[in-house]
C-alpha cells in the first residue's frame, strides 16, 4: 500500500488537487492509493472535488480535521504562516496516524508527482525516522540557525515517515518541548525545526524525489559556481535524478508559483497540463499577488541577463530576502513572549 499525506487550507485547495491528479495518474499500477488529507478551514465544495479526484482512480481518501493541531500550535506560541497554520501540522503525526500505517509519505501542493512512488514503502531509512531530500539554495539560511558548513539541511516539502519509528522516538514530543523551552517562531517554521530537532536522526533520499526548481533552470555547473554546498549531491546524482523524476517541487520561484498569471517558473507547462486534467479545470489564473519591488526587478533581470549575470544577483537578493524573513521571525518571537 501507498500511504500518502497532504495538508492544506482553502487556498492551496486547487493546487493539492493538482497535485493529487498527478500523483494518481502517475502511480496507476500501485495495487493500493491512500491519501490522508489534513484539512485546515476547507469549505465541502472543495472537500468535494477532492473525493471525486480520488475516486475517479479508485484510490482511499481519509479527511483529518486539523482544529486540534491548530489550537495545540497557537497555545505552544507557534505563529501563522503567511495566513495559516497548515505548514506544521505533520509535525504532529503521532497525533492522527494510526499505528496500522507503517510508512506515509507527506508531500506537499505545490509539487507535481513525475514516477511511480511505491518504491518508497520498502527502500532502507537506515533506523532513521524520516527520510527527506536536502535543500538546493539553504547556504546562507542554515549557518544562520547554527549549522556547520558541510552539516545537512533538508527540505520539508517531501518527508519520507517511518512512523512506528517516529513514534518510538517521540519525535512529535521532542518538537512539542523545542516548541515550549528553545524557540517557537521561525523563518521556515516546519522546515527549521525538523532539522533542528532531528539533526542528526534524517535519512537522505535522492533528489528525484525532490527535485528544485533550481536545477531545471541552470545548469550544474552555474550551480555549483554559486549555491554548491560540499556536503550536497553530485553532478552525477543529480543528472540521473533528473532522468528518473519522481516529484517536482516548485516552490516561489521570483516570486511566483505555476498557478500565477503569466508566470516565468519553470514548471508553469507542466502545472497547466495537470490542471486541466484535474477536477479544478475551471481554475482561472490571478496576477501574482506580491509587489515586493525585490521580485519585481528578479523577474525584469531575469528576461534580460544571461543566466551567467543573473544567478549571482539572484542569489544576493535571495539571502536579502531570507535575511529580513528571518529578522521578522524573530520579531514574532519577541512579541509572542511579552
Amino acid at each position: 500500500m501507498l500511504n500518502i499525506l497532504y495538508q492544506f487550507n482553502e487556498e492551496y485547495a486547487p493546487y493539492a488537487v493538482v497535485s493529487v491528479c498527478s500523483l494518481l495518474e502517475n502511480n496507476k499500477d500501485v495495487d493500493t492509493v491512500h491519501l490522508y488529507a489534513l484539512l485546515d478551514n476547507v469549505q465541502q465544495s472543495s472537500r468535494e472535488r477532492l473525493y471525486k479526484q480520488v475516486k475517479k482512480y479508485g484510490a482511499g481518501l481519509t479527511l483529518i480535521d486539523a482544529a486540534p493541531i491548530v489550537e495545540k500550535l497557537k497555545e505552544l506560541g507557534v505563529n501563522d504562516y503567511r495566513g495559516s497554520y497548515a505548514t506544521n501540522l505533520k509535525l504532529f503525526l503521532s497525533d492522527f496516524i494510526s499505528d496500522t500505517v507503517d510508512r506515509i509519505l507527506y508531500i506537499d501542493c505545490d509539487t507535481l508527482i513525475a514516477g511511480n512512488l511505491a518504491e518508497t514503502m520498502r527502500m532502507d531509512m537506515g533506523g532513521m525516522p524520516v527520510a527527506m531530500v536536502l535543500d538546493s539554495m539553504c547556504v546562507s539560511h542554515k549557518r544562520a540557525l547554527g549549522f556547520r558548513e558541510n552539516e545537512n539541511y533538508f527540505n520539508a516539502g517531501i518527508i519520507l515517515f517511518d512512523v512506528k519509528r517516529w513514534k518510538e522516538q517521540k519525535c512529535t514530543e521532542q518538537i512539542v518541548t523545542h516548541l515550549q523551552t528553545e524557540r517557537s517562531v521561525y523563518m521556515a517554521p516546519d522546515q527549521d525545526i525538523l532539522n533542528l530537532v532531528l539533526r542528526d536522526s534524517i535519512a537522505v533520499l535522492q533528489p528525484r524525489y525532490n527535485m528544485q526548481p533550481l536545477h531545471f533552470v541552470y545548469n550544474f555547473k552555474l550551480y555549483k559556481k554559486y549555491w554548491y554546498q560540499s556536503n550536497y549531491y553530485s553532478e552525477r546524482e543529480i543528472g540521473e535524478s533528473m532522468n528518473d523524476l519522481k516529484i517536482i517541487h516548485f516552490f516561489r520561484y521570483l516570486g511566483q508559483f505555476p498557478w500565477h498569471q503569466n508566470a516565468l517558473h519553470p514548471h508553469t507547462d507542466a502545472f497547466d497540463c495537470y490542471l486541466t486534467r484535474s477536477e479544478w479545470s475551471d481554475y482561472r489564473k490571478k496576477p501574482t499577488p506580491n509587489n515586493d519591488l525585490v521580485f519585481k526587478a528578479e523577474r525584469w533581470l531575469y528576461k534580460v541577463l544571461p543566466q551567467k549575470l543573473f544567478l549571482p544577483l539572484f542569489k544576493m537578493a535571495h539571502e536579502m530576502l531570507l535575511a529580513r524573513a528571518d529578522r521578522a521571525s524573530l520579531k514574532n518571537l519577541k512579541s509572542s513572549r511579552v
